[in-house]
């Protein structure tokens, strides 16, 4: 037997996130006849030795291995070691699994480092510093607004793209830890950043709503606390302040829809070496943001993972040079420019050729989607900072002779490991489980949105819910899910009920900013399939209060007492049953889906309420889902069996709905007996 892929809170080796009972999980794979886990033993060290544990739980008789809690006092900033090892149920011992680890974050400590910045657009900001001694280990501890890039001595901090992450920037702010050990050397160093807008600065609009930028703030900043901790066990910290140097940055342009412009021939490469004189950068600008939003990350890292060559140039009908990648795919080209300076390489974005053959993005409405590189006339690699595209084809303009060789496709995504696959005879059934797959990996770049490509790419809460069943199946989104749900716990405690983007960056604009049944009910329905694919009740401990909240306020609304639903809802949104082609409701009537999920989202939160050990809750909700359901069955279904809306989702869901809860739970101590949702979504 073998134990392997020991994950901590779902991810592989952790660093930063605020452990205070981190869920530890692991496989066990074994030759020959079925064996399968009776007991374990779980051990955690302060090193790879394991010579003297600082837990031990000794022999545990249980087959459980993924939400196996750990139990033990843990210490701010910390890192930690781990190995398993299991017996069969022979009692047959397995070796000692290979030591995984993960690393605690600051614990709420207080920060001494200040917000800084500059008064002018994409700045630049580095600090020298000397390690006097033998070094142990240093991290860095830092958060930027609107998006931030870390380097030490000129190489980039960690693996990760677009951090601190797109979360709810008005309630809380996420900063990383890196480990900077390696990067550091004895005696003069350097450390920097460049910042640029994202979501919090940036444009992020459509054509109806009109310009709006700089929604959560109007300055880029940065924070950083470097920790250097040296053998003879003493610590130094640097921290960033107004003796920082700042100066202008070589982007002028860093947008999430429009795109990045970078003028290689105003970047100095050794803008954050030690050696690099300074002396006519300015003074950091202290920017007075607070520092009560901070909050160690909850997002998993957004990484770089594949490049891929383009399959083929295409000169196009109108004589455009067009690459094509083969795949759409969310991400950025990675260029190998060499041509004189102040040539302009203009790199376009599309999904698709037309009829004709020709480079097609009117899908793409008023984004961008461009990445312009001002060579400086020497040979160099360059890829995005600040943004990601949605594409297959790249037109290059700017070039008289394109050599596809000089652009890779790099695949950006949040890190999820993928857990299904799928393969048949036929190939078309293949390619479509792939085009989900893509799909899923294209859209879950630290939230899940709806497009990756063109001026919206926002974490829609309807199409979160429908897909979460899809998308845990595919990959290990536990820890992925689990940001986007605080975030959506937090911007409902905001608004009063679930909106239908998260982050809500559509408030004040007059559009979607009412809630709508399907959308609203991710509150109650990803917690519980996360639960059921998972089998961790800490995501319904985590979201009941947001679960109960949304039933809460769908009761609300059932101002005659009716146990209905009504009011305003998109239904079953761009269904293709009605003859009017700007109706994008469709025939199934919206009170009818409403009144089914609030059916199903009280009875999901009877369920949880009995995992979570809230034995009166479980009783209430339970009796209110089969009034709602008695009510459904008055308004929506005659006596004769007829279902009021002929549609087929209208009747997908009214047997379902109109069926009998089989029991309520009297108290927690039932034995838990739960089962899946009994219908499909129909949103």
């Amino acid at each position: 037997m073998r134990v392997f892929r020991l994950r901590c809170d779902y991810m592989e080796n952790p660093i930063g996130f605020d452990f205070i009972r981190p869920q530890l999980g692991w496989t066990v794979e074994a030759d020959g006849r079925c064996k399968h886990q009776s007991a374990y033993r779980l051990q955690v060290a302060a090193s790879h030795s394991f010579e003297k544990p600082l837990f031990d739980s000794g022999k545990v008789y249980s087959d459980q291995s993924v939400a196996v809690r750990l139990e033990m006092p843990l210490a701010a900033c910390t890192r930690y070691f781990w190995r398993v090892k299991i017996w069969d149920e022979t009692d047959e011992a397995s070796e000692w699994s290979d030591a995984a680890c993960f690393e605690t974050a600051r614990f709420g400590a207080e920060w001494t480092a200040e917000w800084i910045g500059w008064d002018k657009e994409f700045p630049q900001l580095r600090r020298d510093f000397t390690v006097k001694k033998a070094l142990r280990a240093a991290r860095a501890y830092a958060c930027g607004v609107g998006l931030y890039t870390l380097f030490v001595n000129g190489e980039k901090a960690g693996n990760e793209y677009l951090a601190p992450g797109f979360n709810a920037y008005d309630s809380w702010l996420q900063y990383q830890t890196y480990d900077i050990t390696a990067l550091l050397r004895r005696g003069e160093n350097s450390v920097g950043a460049w910042l640029g807008n994202g979501y919090y600065k940036g444009r992020v609009n459509w054509p109806e709503i009109g310009r709006r930028d700089k929604i959560y703030g109007d300055r880029l900043a940065l924070i950083a606390e470097i920790v250097l901790e040296y053998e003879d066990g003493t610590r130094e910290t640097i921290v960033t302040d107004a003796s920082w140097k700042v100066s202008k940055s070589p982007f002028l342009r860093t947008e999430i829809y429009d795109g990045e412009v970078f003028d290689a021939r105003a970047y100095d490469r050794a803008w954050c070496a030690p050696e690099t004189d300074c002396s006519d950068w300015e003074n950091a600008f202290l920017v007075p943001l607070g520092k009560e939003r901070l909050h160690a990350r909850l997002s998993v890292p957004v990484v770089a993972h594949e490049a891929r060559p383009a399959v083929e140039k295409i000169v196009t009908p109108l004589g455009e040079q067009v690459l094509d990648f083969g795949q759409n795919a969310a991400g950025f080209i990675r260029l190998r420019a060499h041509a004189p300076a102040g040539t302009e390489i203009l790199l376009q974005f599309g999904e698709a050729l037309d009829n004709k053959g020709n480079f097609y993005r009117d899908n793409m409405r008023t984004a961008l989607a461009e990445m312009r590189y001002i060579c400086d006339g020497g040979d160099a690699v360059y890829e995005p900072y600040f943004t990601f595209f949605g594409f297959r084809y790249c037109r290059v303009s700017g070039l008289d002779n394109v050599d596809p060789a000089d652009f890779e496709q790099v695949v950006l995504h949040s890190e999820m490991e993928r857990t299904g696959s799928f393969e048949c005879s036929d190939p078309r059934v293949n390619r479509l489980f792939l085009n989900a797959l893509w799909g899923q990996r294209s859209n879950f770049v630290d939230t899940p949105t709806d497009c990756p490509q063109r001026d919206e790419r926002m974490g829609w809460t309807g199409d979160a819910q429908v897909f979460c069943p899809t998308a845990v199946m595919n990959a290990d989104c536990d820890a992925f899910y689990r940001k986007y749900l605080y975030d959506l716990a937090v911007e409902q405690k905001h608004e009063g009920f679930v909106p239908v983007v998260i982050p809500f960056i559509l408030r004040g604009t007059g559009h979607w900013e009412l809630p709508t049944t399907g959308w609203g009910d991710a509150a109650t329905l990803m917690p519980w399939y996360l639960y059921l694919y998972y089998g961790d009740r800490a995501i319904l401990e985590n979201q009941y209060e947001s679960m109960k909240a949304w039933v809460e306020y769908m009761r609300s609304q059932d101002t005659e007492g009716k146990n209905l639903y009504g009011g305003f809802h998109i239904g079953d949104w761009v269904a293709q049953d009605t003859r009017d082609p700007d109706n994008f409701f469709g025939l199934t009537p919206t009170g009818l889906l409403a009144t089914a999920y609030y059916a199903l989202s009280t009875e999901v939160l009877s369920k949880a309420a009995v995992v979570t050990d809230h034995p009166a809750d479980a009783v209430e909700y339970a009796l209110l889902a089969e009034k709602i359901r008695e009510a459904f069955r008055r308004e929506y279904v005659s006596p004769s069996g007829r279902v009021v809306g002929e549609t087929q989702t209208a009747h997908v869901v009214a047997p379902s709905v109109s069926a009998r809860i089989k029991c309520i739970f009297p108290a927690a101590s039932s034995a838990r007996r739960i089962c899946a949702p009994r219908f499909p979504n129909a949103a």
